[in-house]
C-alpha cells in the first residue's frame, strides 16, 4: 500500500506544474503603451558663427539590439520656433522600448573658444502626450543640466518611453 501512495504523490509532482501552466495567458509579450511624441525648438539671435545645430534621433531597443535613426538635422541662424512631430512611439520595458534623443550644438563654441552673446540661446524640449518631459538650453552661461562644453558646446537629452 505504501508503494501505491508514493507512486500517487510522484505523479502529482509531475502533473501539478503542467496544470498550473495551462492557466497562463496565451500572449506573454510585454504590454505596450503608445505615446505621441514631438520636439519643440526655440532659439534667438543665432548668429552664423555660433553654428547652431539640432539633431533628433529615434532609438529602438529590441532584445538588447539598439537601432538609432536620425529623424532630423537642422542648422539655424536668426531665430526659430518650431515643433517637429515624431508621431506615435511605444514604451514597453527595458528590453523592448522606443526612445527619443535630442542633441543641440553650438559648433562654433568649444572649450576656450567663442562665447555666445548674452541674447543668444537655443532650447529643445521633448514633448510626450502634450507635456514637456525634458528640456535643454544652450546660452552664454555654457552650463546647465545636460550641457557639456568640450569640442563643441553641446546639450543632450534622452527620453526612454518605458520610464513614463
Amino acid at each position: 500500500m505504501k508503494n501505491l501512495s508514493l507512486l500517487r504523490y510522484t505523479l502529482y509532482l509531475f502533473v501539478l506544474p503542467l496544470v498550473s501552466c495551462s492557466n497562463k495567458d496565451e500572449d506573454a509579450s510585454p504590454m505596450s503603451t503608445s505615446h505621441n511624441v514631438a520636439v519643440h525648438v526655440t532659439g534667438e539671435n543665432l548668429l552664423p558663427k555660433l553654428g547652431a545645430n539640432l539633431q533628433i534621433y529615434a532609438t529602438q531597443r529590441r532584445d538588447g539590439v539598439v537601432t538609432s535613426t536620425l529623424i532630423a538635422q537642422k542648422n539655424y541662424t536668426g531665430s526659430i520656433d518650431t515643433t517637429y512631430t515624431l508621431g506615435t512611439l511605444a514604451g514597453m520595458n527595458a528590453l523592448h522600448t522606443d526612445a527619443v534623443s535630442v542633441r543641440t550644438l553650438f559648433l562654433g563654441c568649444g572649450a576656450g573658444g567663442y562665447i555666445p552673446p548674452a541674447d543668444s540661446k537655443l532650447t529643445a524640449s521633448i514633448i510626450v502626450d502634450g507635456k514637456t518631459t525634458m528640456s535643454v538650453t544652450l546660452d552664454q552661461s555654457q552650463k546647465g543640466t545636460y550641457v557639456t562644453n568640450d569640442l563643441f558646446l553641446t546639450g543632450s537629452i534622452l527620453q526612454e518611453l518605458h520610464k513614463l
